[in-house]
């Protein structure tokens, strides 16, 4: 006895399911990965003329301008369950690293700001998408 096609088409349903279902856990777990230090190198700039990193090593808060020498601006650590970080000057904020970059988180007077620095090796895509921008709007 034959199978009946509609058979069939249900059972590939059920593999796109398994497999929308597979791709949605793995995004998730990419998004909500946290590494364990915030150390890396992350992209500062503002525009495509600069090549301005912030480099965070070993406790260390590094400004690197172009092709110069690493410049120490101030230190981070762990206080309880979150990173935070002082400069030179003695300000002060908290960090947020994940798979993609470095969220710095600011408190002042009850006011929030944030602002996210990608990694380095996302930095072509970021360069390519501001070229995008520049070219096609006026």
């Amino acid at each position: 006895m034959a199978a009946e096609p509609h058979s069939d088409t249900r059972r590939n349903r059920s593999w796109i399911w398994v497999v929308l279902a597979g791709i949605g856990l793995l995004a998730l777990s990419v998004w909500a990965y946290q590494p364990p230090t915030p150390d890396g190198k992350y992209w500062t700039s503002r525009g495509l003329c600069e090549e301005d990193y912030e480099v965070v090593k070993d406790g260390k808060l590094y400004n690197q301008f172009q092709a110069e020498k690493l410049r120490c601006y101030g230190s981070y650590s762990k206080t309880g369950n979150r990173w935070s970080e002082t400069d030179t000057n003695g300000a002060h904020c908290f960090l947020e690293p994940s798979l993609f970059g470095l969220t710095e988180i600011y408190e002042l007077n009850g006011n929030t700001e944030t602002c996210f620095y990608p990694r380095s090796c996302f930095m072509g895509v970021i360069g390519w998408w501001e070229r995008f921008v520049l070219t096609f709007t006026p």
